[in-house]
């Protein structure tokens, strides 16, 4: 086996999760407890498991760094064997996520929030909005919309409702 073969071997050798790790941690983003993504390609998954990389939006794969750096990244293959061949690989552990525990909710009837006396601000904000005042009076006045008030703020309130009302 030559120099040169040997030098491929070796980038060979490095995973892309030793890749990433290494010059673009930040980068990485955990899909599941098995899977991996990158902040710069959402369809790009990598199982660290069996050392797969998969870039779904272009249809490319591979097993290793020297694969992604190609594959993804758009590296000429002697600049990538060059650059896998200067790192040092970090050691890598998978780890898988524990379950949080499951807290029950307790869950509350919902509540509209209780109406404003009346809907002047609420109205004169849609209107503004470039909503017809005939609009917004069909709307008050069946109820489906109203203005409340919480703290300093008026708020609108539009109130949906299903074929029963």
């Amino acid at each position: 086996m030559g120099k040169y073969q040997k030098n491929i071997e070796a980038a060979r050798r490095i995973s892309v999760m030793q890749y990433l790790q290494t010059y673009h941690p930040g980068e990485l983003v955990r899909k599941t407890d098995k899977e991996y993504c990158t902040k710069t390609h959402s369809s790009l998954v990598i199982t660290p498991a069996n050392g797969l990389f998969h870039w779904f939006s272009q249809s490319k794969g591979g097993n290793n760094a020297l694969d992604y750096l190609v594959k993804v990244e758009g590296m000429d293959f002697v600049s990538a064997v060059r650059l896998l061949n200067e790192m040092t690989p970090m050691p890598f552990s998978v780890q898988t996520a524990k379950a949080a525990p499951v807290q029950q909710q307790t869950s509350r009837p919902f509540v509209l929030p209780p109406a404003d006396r009346n809907a002047e601000a609420a109205t004169a904000y849609l209107m503004h909005r470039g909503i017809s005042p005939k609009v917004l009076r069909y709307c008050v006045g069946s109820g489906i919309l109203y203005q409340t008030t919480r703290g300093n703020y008026r708020n609108c309130v539009f109130v949906g409702k299903d074929e029963n009302g």
